[in-house]
């Protein structure tokens, strides 16, 4: 990570190090750095050269009150593992006294682009032993907020370049769990109600496709899920695409379908479901 300038004949470091005080070495430093500027780029250490690893960085994005933040990933290059347990970029959210998690990435991506729903906002990049690779570019940008204050249940990320509406369904007063969401962007309605059965249908405009955000999964049944489950199904056929049960969080599915069903049965008062969807 040390370059040498044969011209002035001093050492400098490359992203993501500072230069020690012998001037011949350099160690990591990119965890802990606080952003207040209203755009910027994020690196991850080394970039375009391999990460180091065992690398740990962290940075926080500070928005004054009734901003949210834009993200835009322009490069992804990581090792890929299910659920990102070995190399991740994390993103996570200030809320309600916590941070909560937003989506966490890795392997080899094109280029995404969302707004999260929150003035702070911290990324985390963590590499382990094994593989490295290249990296992320990722730039961030203070926009207006896209969620209305006097709403309580907006989703934390919508597409880039979209407005958010609501749904029809939570202008109603209505509290039936089984319905139709013909917006760009939405929280899917799973009421705190056991037993529970759900028959949710999103259709988006053609050529347009499907994200499902899965916030959090947790069902009793670890297995099998016979008794208690998530079932999503693409077009008007309805085939199905996954059934899902156990544990989970912050997990994004791109469905190559602009109509997509939800059915979920829930039994047990310890389960919970939370999933929101946009459209890219």
């Amino acid at each position: 990570a040390v370059v040498s300038t044969q011209s002035t004949g001093k050492c400098q470091c490359n992203r993501g190090y500072l230069l020690g005080g012998n001037g011949k070495s350099c160690h990591l430093s990119c965890d802990g750095l606080w952003l207040r500027q209203p755009e910027g780029l994020i690196f991850s250490p080394n970039f375009p050269l391999n990460y180091p690893a065992s690398a740990t960085c962290s940075w926080e994005i500070e928005a004054p009150s009734g901003y949210s933040i834009k993200l835009q990933i322009l490069k992804l290059d990581m090792e890929y593992s299910h659920l990102c347990i070995f190399d991740v970029l994390s993103i996570r959210r200030w809320f309600k006294s916590d941070w909560e998690e937003v989506a966490n990435f890795c392997g080899d991506s094109f280029e995404r682009k969302l707004i999260v729903n929150s003035p702070l906002v911290r990324l985390l990049f963590r590499s382990d032993s094994s593989i490295q690779f290249m990296g992320f570019k990722l730039f961030y940008q203070f926009i207006p907020s896209i969620c209305p204050k006097r709403r309580a249940n907006c989703p934390f990320q919508v597409p880039f370049q979209q407005k958010y509406y609501l749904p029809r369904h939570l202008d109603t007063g209505s509290e039936s769990c089984n319905r139709e969401y013909l917006t760009s962007a939405a929280e899917v309605y799973i009421p705190n109600v056991h037993p529970l059965s759900c028959l949710a249908k999103i259709s988006l405009r053609e050529k347009k496709k499907v994200v499902l955000v899965i916030n959090t999964l947790k069902t009793v049944e670890l297995a099998g899920c016979e008794e208690e489950f998530l079932i999503i199904k693409t077009g008007n056929n309805q085939k199905t695409l996954r059934k899902l049960c156990g544990s989970m969080s912050a997990q994004i599915l791109y469905i190559n379908d602009n109509i997509v069903t939800l059915e979920t049965v829930l039994k047990s008062s310890q389960s919970v479901l939370k999933i929101s969807y946009f459209s890219y």
